[in-house]
């Protein structure tokens, strides 16, 4: 196991500390795994729940009407009852002669653990402070839990993911509409951290993936975590919170942009959603001490969907809680998550 840890550290250094999802979406589209026609139809339908939100009261100061909500629980009783449980199987691809053998690396605690930090953080229970009190005001409860359904375990000969197609070979994701297939692998350095579908996949490919060693959360320190020493010492499981608000039809606070290409990120693309300010990358660390301002209005740093350190990310906001629930009542079950409430009533 010592000469396992090692080499786990020192793949480590080798990751980029990225999402894919942007990368994801945009081959998606080129492969016909997800049309532009479905993409469409879903941000049609989201512009209209918006819509339905705008009027709900007289007040038309959209912010001073959603931080004035009694409860998250005003917002999401519209689409389900109570607390909306998310059924979750989780796949661990491995190949068993690669040195990182994640079959024998991945235990149920850690499986456990990350299961936990996402029903924290999207029931708002988790501890971080949020300094600005105007963003405080915003932080959401998702009203959703995640319970663990089964853990797969399948064999492949690949050393390593350097594609975010390769997944779905080795095993498809497993009945989508109903459940959150989170799959646990090695990525390659050229994939990044992390990356997911959005609503609207094909339904092999709809599935979040997360590099081995951002997956779980070693700060509970309550559990036997041996395996702590596998993953970074920043990490505690928000690789997960982020690809899952991916799933749940959230971009990035930058929108759909490519990083990489001087003046395609500008304050002019956003994310959708009213009450995250615009800005035109990410930020890293945790900017407590100088709150950054890219586009004349502070970043909210603190967003579970920008790149801050994991200790540092603290919040969903309700205007992106509108965002997520607005793909619970559409219609047809490949253009949004409505199987997940269905599935609650059976």
């Amino acid at each position: 196991m010592t000469l396992l840890l090692s080499i786990a550290l020192y793949l480590l250094t080798s990751v980029k500390s990225q999402c894919g999802y942007d990368e994801y979406h945009e081959e998606a589209l080129e492969k016909g795994v997800l049309t532009q026609e479905t993409w469409d139809e879903m941000e049609e339908h989201f512009e209209e729940e918006v819509e339905f939100w705008d009027n709900w009261d007289e007040d038309t100061d959209f912010f001073r009407r959603i931080r004035r909500l009694a409860s998250d629980s005003d917002l999401t009783s519209r689409y389900f009852n109570g607390t909306l449980e998310i059924p979750v199987i989780v796949h661990v691809l491995y190949n068993p002669s690669h040195t990182v053998n994640l079959n024998d690396l991945i235990q149920l605690e850690q499986i456990q653990s990350q299961i936990i930090r996402l029903n924290m953080d999207f029931s708002s229970n988790n501890i971080e402070n949020i300094p600005n009190s105007a963003f405080a005001a915003l932080k959401a409860n998702y009203m959703m839990s995640f319970k663990l359904h089964k853990v797969i375990r399948t064999q492949t000969s690949k050393t390593e993911l350097t594609t975010h197609w390769e997944a779905a070979d080795v095993k498809e994701a497993i009945d989508r509409n109903h459940y959150l297939n989170m799959y646990v692998s090695i990525l390659g350095s050229n994939i990044g951290i992390g990356y997911a579908a959005g609503p609207g996949y094909a339904a092999r490919s709809d599935y979040i993936n997360i590099h081995y060693q951002f997956f779980g959360d070693p700060t509970f320190l309550w559990m036997n975590n041996d395996w702590k020493n596998t993953i970074g010492s920043k990490t505690s499981g928000r690789t997960a919170t982020h690809e899952v608000g991916h799933w749940l039809h959230l971009e990035h606070p930058w929108g759909a942009c490519n990083l990489g290409k001087p003046g395609d990120c500008t304050c002019s693309k956003d994310d959708h959603v009213k009450d995250t300010n615009e800005q035109i990358k990410p930020n890293f660390g945790c900017k407590h001490n100088a709150p950054p301002s890219q586009c004349g209005s502070l970043d909210m740093y603190q967003n579970f969907m920008d790149y801050s350190d994991d200790n540092c990310m603290a919040l969903f906001t309700k205007g992106q809680l509108i965002r997520s629930l607005s793909i619970l009542n559409q219609v047809n079950n490949d253009k949004g998550r409505k199987g997940l409430v269905d599935y609650q009533s059976v």
